[in-house]
């Protein structure tokens, strides 16, 4: 009986070191720094601009929403036509710019462990990241970037919120979970 206990605790032991290993493996394989750096002051600078040159914060979501919901209001009034240029100028530039070097990743051929989101994860996600927007009153960049730079306390709750909401369904959703053919659903295996 006690031998088992040894043997179970070193079993234990070594998956989870195996574990360890292979998620530093990835991180080190993914960590980007000079395009998270590079996005961080873009959006940094924008967010800056905006603030200084017309007194509004950069809120994405609000942006967005504001945008979709009225359309009309977004497409004559002149004070608003800066919402319709920072849209454009995001598809613009993600598309045109962006899309073609990243529309494929060969580390997604090279490792099949690494997890690939299929329809079904995009639209779960996506719908609870817009509820979950309009619930926190912003997103990311509004709490995140503008918030966070005035201290306010809000902001850090949400980005808090936002940061341990992330961590929580990345490492539940995980396809190495003991319950992952729960949310098998959000995976698929075809390379897009």
């Amino acid at each position: 009986q006690k031998s088992y206990k040894v043997l179970h605790i070193a079993q234990h032991y070594l998956i989870s070191r195996h574990i360890i290993y292979r998620d530093i493996e990835m991180l080190i394989a993914y960590f980007t720094p000079a395009t998270g750096i590079g996005g961080g002051a873009i959006i940094g600078l924008s967010a800056a601009i905006l603030l200084l040159l017309s007194g509004d914060i950069l809120a994405a979501s609000c942006i967005s929403s504001s945008t979709i919901i009225s359309p009309r209001k977004a497409l004559t009034d002149p004070s608003t036509a800066w919402k319709l240029i920072f849209l454009s100028s995001f598809l613009l530039i993600s598309n045109t710019v962006l899309g073609p070097h990243f529309s494929y990743d060969e580390r997604l051929v090279e490792d099949p462990s690494i997890p690939i989101v299929s329809l079904y994860g995009y639209l779960i996600s996506g719908f609870l990241a817009g509820f979950g927007t309009r619930l926190g009153n912003g997103c990311t960049s509004g709490h995140g970037i503008c918030g966070m730079a005035r201290l306010s306390k809000r902001s850090i709750i949400a980005v808090l919120i936002f940061m341990g909401t992330a961590w929580g369904t990345a490492t539940l959703t995980a396809p190495d979970v003991p319950f992952s053919n729960i949310t098998d659903f959000l995976r698929t295996d075809k390379v897009p």
